[in-house]
């Protein structure tokens, strides 16, 4: 059985491609697309997921469904793993203004890319 090479360039082809995919399909129903992370402070090791949080206007089940099945597909096509956050652009606002540890690190390291 012959194994994917998970190199920089497939990570970053494989983020591409899922942003692409998911912005085509679903574009209407998402708000941001924000990477997060060690790929995007980059000290990522081949072995790293890649985070990323959508906040997402639509149905949340849907968005869970579609998101998903994208990223399976990326992870059986590069062999990287995407590691998906989908919250509401009202959870978002909420936790802002909690001041949650997870949004903060958002804000500080987050890259958006969608």
């Amino acid at each position: 059985m012959s194994t994917i090479k998970v190199t920089g360039k497939s990570r970053e082809k494989a983020l591409k491609e899922f942003i692409q995919s998911i912005k085509t399909k679903y574009g209407d129903k998402i708000d941001r697309i924000i990477l997060f992370g060690s790929s995007a402070r980059g000290d990522f090791r081949k072995e790293s997921d890649i985070d990323v949080l959508v906040i997402w206007k639509g149905d949340e089940v849907e968005g869970w469904n579609s998101l998903e099945r994208e990223a399976v597909e990326v992870l059986f096509k590069y062999g990287s793993f995407i590691s998906l956050k989908i919250i509401s652009p009202n959870e978002y606002s909420a936790m802002e203004e909690m001041d949650l540890p997870f949004i903060r690190n958002i804000s500080a390291e987050g890259v958006v890319v969608g």
